[in-house]
């Protein structure tokens, strides 16, 4: 049987999977740019995708739906996706798959069109929430899902459209465990920024949850989801628009930590405290010896003599007097620490902190 240039290339590329990882990357990358390049790519029904693919686009890529479709003969497949969920609504990405539907991943040699996956933002809107499409229609749903079937019946409405829909300002978002208003497309960028640079919180809020509003009327928040208490939160903001006070946690309160351990926090300083332990995803293997001096976010100076309710109380004090500051204290360097098995070290920076961290992999 005679085989096209495309089938050569296909049969070397697939030889490659048996070498070393870096090599298979590199395989996927030239698979990826065959396909790509293909001038006999043909437009195929999603529906004809192979299984594993349509597995995929199904779970790995919830946020996304398929635009199109394309296989390229004796190669493998071209997905075209479109955002419809989170803060990158309308944005495009292409998806690779090889003939029996394997994913194809770039390696360290490739460049963009990396799938957009079902990313989370780190912060959750509070809904309703209201869209300008490119022809100048206004979206609007109360919940995540209305607003989803929206957006996609727009774009399948208007299949040549690459434009991005407009978010209307201003508008409330959850961030950790803080409601907080974003006025225009500059701050939201900002939050996006953070977002990138977040490392993953080490727990989270066990729900329900009570927020003490500054009248001191209550809210009871049953799930990081629920649009009714958060609307609540919202409207009475919007009735008082000269209160710039954010809603604080009726204590106590549960955590649970990443490890599934449940710990009661009874104030705002042992929630700080807990925040200040988490280190992501390793396991701290020492302790800082007290006393610590930390700096604050206006760049004055607290000394912490002890790590217990008293020694933090303080820090308490300056937060409850800086009640809109969300940036945590930073340690003052020089600081010892003392290792579990009883090592002592002096840590000058940011770098040696980070290298400890690592020790105790």
């Amino acid at each position: 049987m005679r085989l096209t240039i495309f089938g050569i290339l296909a049969i070397a590329i697939l030889s490659l999977t048996s070498c070393q990882k870096e090599d298979t990357k590199n395989a996927d990358d030239l698979l990826i740019e065959a396909i790509k390049n293909a001038s006999n790519k043909q437009y195929i029904n999603p529906d004809e995708l192979p299984t594993d693919t349509r597995i995929i686009l199904e779970t790995d890529y919830f946020d996304n739906y398929v635009d199109e479709a394309k296989k390229a003969p004796e190669l493998g497949y071209e997905v075209d996706m479109k955002r419809v969920r989170g803060s990158k609504y309308g944005e495009y990405s292409q998806v690779y798959f090889d003939l029996q539907g394997r994913e194809l991943k770039r390696g360290k040699y490739g460049k963009g069109d990396k799938g957009d996956k079902g990313d989370k933002d780190c912060f959750d809107f509070v809904y309703p929430l209201s869209y300008e499409m490119p022809d100048g229609t206004t979206l609007t749903g109360n919940n995540k899902d209305e607003v989803n079937t929206a957006m996609k019946a727009w774009y399948m409405a208007h299949p040549d459209s690459k434009q991005k829909p407009s978010l209307q300002y201003p508008v409330d978002i959850i961030y950790g465990d803080k409601l907080i208003t974003i006025n225009n497309h500059e701050e939201m960028r900002k939050v996006m920024a953070s977002c990138k640079g977040e490392k993953e919180r080490c727990f989270y809020l066990v729900y329900p949850v009570t927020y003490e509003l500054p009248d001191e009327s209550q809210v009871i928040v049953n799930s990081k989801k629920d649009s009714e208490a958060w609307a609540t939160i919202k409207a009475w903001y919007e009735a008082h628009p000269d209160v710039y006070a954010k809603p604080t946690i009726d204590y106590p309160v549960d955590i649970k930590w990443k490890n599934g351990e449940i710990t009661t926090i009874n104030n705002e300083e042992e929630m700080l405290r807990a925040k200040a332990n988490c280190d992501d995803d390793k396991e701290k293997c020492f302790e800082l010896d007290y006393p610590v001096t930390y700096v604050m976010p206006d760049e004055s100076e607290i000394v912490v003599m002890t790590n217990d309710e008293i020694g933090w109380t303080d820090v308490k004090s300056w937060y409850t007097a800086h009640p809109d500051s969300k940036k945590k204290p930073s340690v003052k360097y020089p600081i010892d620490i003392t290792f579990e098995d009883g090592r002592t070290a002096t840590i000058n920076n940011d770098d040696q902190m980070k290298r400890a961290y690592e020790a105790c992999d």
